[in-house]
């Protein structure tokens, strides 16, 4: 019998097919798997009669044995489709279902580890505390837990420890029909995708029927994303930190489930993570997607139009003041509302507005992080229009390399705006950018110093123009650079405690690696930043393991 179904795996089976109440079809080869289609290719001695009863489901039987029930069925000549299909003879909905996504097991359960002695006892260390949470909406009644699966496996002289966690939805007063194992796995796979800002993809799904126990089910799904860490180190590429999350789940869950942009555009921002095709066409998806998220954001805010007044209705405006017998104010006043009435006309906001309106009511940190100017906007702007009504756009004043740029900005503000909807804070998103991997976070046009300034992760010394220019300049060195400091926190670039330094890194014979000694009696008022910037006016720059040395 089988256990589970890999979705990235392909699956082939000669199968009889049949119906509880019409009997035997005939025989043919069923194929699924791998994100395709399920279908079964009759032999061409099949009974007709199927496709005059046109049953929406099926069962079908392997030689081994194996039995395989098919939902939503359509039939075309002699191929059956089906919309899904689970291993076993199934007559009833589903008590509860379970759901295990690819990698994210690594990201869910990082930071436990292994602790005793071999021989003697193992037990694991800082467990990952388990998901419990419950919606209850208009739409939604279940609960959600998370369970760990472990077994051990011996390979010759190796004993190999596997884990991985499973989502388990159960409805306390209810079954889940077939179409809802497919929405609850994707609807999760949308929110795990957009905390982790990665393309989180369905690896195996099972329910529990009429058995006691899970029966392995299959639907056509995304293909898994190749790991971008030849280490396997998964949780590394995933934007929010896990553990800051464990006390937040239930808000977390609770305002996905309510948010007003669940249903589209958080789904199509965790579809566009998965793009890898056209570089044209992924402007277009993530500028359309901006689009989207502005105009549902200005509804939610009532700021849908604008009023519009004509030059000639504001120069008429002026003209009644001077009229050469005035009105009064109250006169006044009842003239232009007339006016108003007539003449100014209300219009929908425009895509800039929009966007305007959105970024009025975006953390000021996170803007000069993610660092989307102006300039970028109509850029990338003009780029979608011209795309978008079939227009070669031109790139001779500007570059694939820029744009591309401008869109990981894109794709990190929208991911920003995400995790606010669901309840996160900005510290907490700067904290996520600061202490990650994410491949959002590589995007050398974002504004790194801010973020180290935000997070507290830098110190920021203002230093006279002239120490400033030696740095930029190229003059000292920005790698090892050492300063005194006074009483009043001022730095002075210390050539003498270079020097110390450099004979110290040269001296193979030294006693001591560790770099402070260096410095010999001034070692003790000796400190080393874990990252220090130099700030002179509005400029800035960062230096590399720099050493600080308090005057006595």
């Amino acid at each position: 019998m089988i256990q589970a179904l890999d979705f990235s795996h392909e699956f082939e089976f000669n199968v009889e097919v049949y119906h509880d109440d019409h009997g035997l079809f005939g025989e043919g080869r069923l194929t699924f798997g791998g994100g395709g289609l399920i279908c079964i290719q009759l032999e061409h001695s099949y009974d007709h009669k199927i496709t005059h009863i046109a049953p929406s489901t099926l069962k079908a039987r392997a030689k081994d044995r194996q039995h395989f029930t098919l939902f939503n069925c359509e039939i075309a000549n002699s191929q059956i489709y089906a919309n899904y299909i689970a291993c076993g003879d199934i007559n009833s909905k589903a008590g509860s279902l379970q759901v295990k996504y690819a990698d994210i097991s690594d990201w869910f359960m990082h930071g436990q580890y292994l602790d005793g002695k071999l021989g003697e006892s193992l037990t694991w260390k800082n467990p990952t505390p388990q998901l419990s949470v419950k919606i209850k909406t208009n739409e939604e009644d279940f609960t959600l837990n998370t369970e760990t699966f472990s077994s051990l496996e011996r390979r010759g002289e190796n004993h190999i420890i596997h884990e991985h966690v499973r989502f388990i939805f159960e409805r306390p007063s209810g079954t889940f029909a077939i179409e809802e194992i497919r929405d609850k796995a994707f609807e999760l796979s949308t929110l795990l995708s957009i905390l982790t800002a990665t393309p989180v993809s369905i690896e195996s799904v099972w329910g529990s029927f009429n058995s006691n126990y899970p029966v392995p089910i299959y639907f056509p799904s995304f293909k898994k994303i190749g790991s971008r860490f030849s280490s396997g180190a998964y949780w590394l590429s995933c934007l929010a930190l896990r553990d800051l999350l464990d006390d937040n789940w239930q808000s977390i869950f609770e305002r996905f489930y309510a948010s007003p942009y669940r249903k589209s555009t958080w789904v199509r921002l965790a579809g566009m993570q998965r793009y890898e095709g056209f570089w044209e066409f992924k402007i277009l998806g993530y500028v359309s997607l901006l689009d989207e998220y502005v105009s549902t954001s200005a509804t939610i805010a009532n700021c849908k139009s604008t009023k519009t007044e004509s030059k000639k209705a504001t120069k008429l405006k002026e003209k009644i003041k001077q009229l050469s017998k005035p009105l009064n104010e109250d006169q006044i006043k009842e003239v232009q509302l007339l006016i108003d009435t007539i003449f100014v006309a209300s219009r929908d906001l425009t895509f800039l507005e929009k966007y305007e309106l959105a970024r009025s009511s975006t953390n000021e940190g996170i803007l000069k992080v993610i660092n989307l100017t102006d300039n970028d906007f109509r850029l990338i702007k003009r780029i979608r229009d011209k795309v978008a009504h079939g227009i070669t756009p031109d790139l001779q004043d500007t570059s694939y390399q820029e744009l591309h740029l401008i869109i990981e900005k894109i794709a990190l503000l929208i991911t920003y705006w995400a995790h606010i909807d669901l309840g996160l804070s900005p510290s907490d998103f700067a904290i996520f950018l600061k202490r990650t991997h994410n491949q959002l976070q590589f995007n050398p046009a974002l504004d790194k110093a801010h973020l180290d300034r935000i997070t507290n992760s830098a110190e920021f010394i203002n230093v006279p123009a002239s120490l400033f220019e030696r740095f930029t300049s190229g003059e000292y060195s920005i790698i090892n650079a050492c300063f005194t400091e006074n009483a009043h926190n001022e730095l002075k670039y210390s050539a003498a405690h270079k020097a110390m330094y450099d004979n110290w890194i040269n001296d193979h014979s030294r006693s001591s690696n560790r770099v402070i000694d260096a410095f010999g009696a001034d070692s003790v008022r000796a400190r080393s930043p874990a990252s220090l910037y130099l700030e002179c006016a509005d400029k800035h720059i960062q230096l590399h393991m720099a050493y600080i040395i308090k005057d006595a």
